[in-house]
């Protein structure tokens, strides 16, 4: 079992909780908040594996803003196992500029 999911402030939030748990009823999912699979459906839908909750018009959302909503409300709820953080390591990555391609000269 996972840590539960925080509580929703914003009504954003409380929309995109419901929206989603419309969803999961809707497909008949037996998915429950605070749980493995409700994480999975979380990292789904930022994954983009669940289109009708990202990419309107769908059943359950009707523009891109509302998709920004369930994307926002899944980033902020989905549970990274201890295991799976303490890959990231403490230190932050470094992106290096690439090296410009040198100019062809034309005539």
């Amino acid at each position: 079992m996972l840590g539960c999911v925080s509580g929703s402030k914003t009504p954003e939030e409380k929309w995109a909780r419901q929206t989603i748990h419309a969803y999961i009823k809707a497909k008949g999912l037996d998915i429950h908040l605070c749980t493995d699979k409700y994480n999975s459906l979380l990292k789904g839908i930022l994954l983009g594996d669940v289109p009708e909750l990202t990419r309107p018009p769908s059943a359950f959302i009707k523009n891109d803003t509302e998709g920004q909503y369930i994307m926002e409300y899944a980033s902020k709820n989905l549970h990274i196992s201890e295991e799976m953080q303490s890959n990231f390591g403490t230190e932050a990555p470094v992106f290096e500029a690439a090296t410009p391609l040198p100019k062809e000269n034309h005539p």
